[in-house]
């Protein structure tokens, strides 16, 4: 009996100190608005204080963030004895900024360290492509080694780039017109034309004039509709392509 007289004692106390509270909160009691006042002014100290911790830790990071992305064309790393040889280190790039942007997916850095690599991968295979196109030996396929990997990958990673960079026009048009020449270059006209196609219906900003790269891919397609020009290029790319399917081992 007198357990339940204790709880019930209890019970009356915590209801009327809590009815004093919220009394003394309407009438302005200077203890309970002292005490409100009090926890307000801690709440926000500690938002604040978890902001700040919050911000030095992102800022850390996407400073250390962008010291890799300084340092990822660096093969200082590399063993000595791929660093004579231009195909190891450029797979060796490669495989660090996939790696980087694997980690780090749907930052900054990440983004432009796959920007770079399309980049390194685009021009490489043009490199390569031309030096076998202009070979003389048709068997000599050692000249054509790694250019339609280079080219296929930096294809996919423009045409990716190109969803993920509306945000940014210039970087936007750069990968469309790097998947168009991509594709151009392994003779995949009809996918190329689509690229350029998409570039070209790009409207300057009220203001600005058209983009070389909006220009670069009017000029294309023109060259396209013209009679004379469109014939040769599109029969020039369909040797590419009749060679590159020939020349690659299926």
């Amino acid at each position: 009996m007198k357990t339940v007289e204790r709880k019930e004692l209890k019970g009356n106390a915590l209801r009327t100190a809590l009815k004093n509270f919220w009394r003394g909160l309407w009438d302005g009691s200077h203890s309970t608005t002292w005490y409100v006042a009090g926890g307000i002014v801690l709440l926000i100290i500690g938002l604040i204080v978890a902001w700040w911790l919050y911000s030095s830790i992102t800022a850390d990071s996407r400073s250390k963030l962008w010291v890799r992305f300084d340092n990822i064309g660096s093969t200082d790393a590399m063993k000595d004895e791929g660093k004579n040889n231009e195909e190891q280190k450029v797979a060796y790039v490669v495989s660090n900024i996939d790696q980087m942007a694997r980690e780090n997916a749907g930052t900054v850095p990440a983004r432009a360290a796959r920007f770079l690599e399309a980049r390194l991968l685009l021009a490489r295979g043009v490199e390569k492509l031309g030096a076998w196109l202009a070979e003389t030996n048709p068997t000599a396929r050692e000249k054509l080694e790694n250019a339609p990997e280079y080219l296929q990958k930096a294809a996919k990673t423009y045409a990716d780039l190109s969803k993920e960079s509306s945000d940014v026009p210039a970087l936007q048009q750069e990968a469309l017109l790097g998947a168009a020449k991509a594709y151009e270059s392994l003779g995949d006209l009809e996918t190329a034309k689509k690229f350029y196609k998409q570039l070209a219906d790009i409207k300057p900003e009220a203001g600005k004039p058209e983009s070389a790269h909006v220009q670069q891919a009017k000029a294309f397609l023109a060259d396209l509709d013209n009679a004379e020009k469109g014939k040769d290029i599109t029969q020039f790319y369909a040797t590419v392509k009749e060679k590159l399917n020939s020349a690659t081992p299926k």
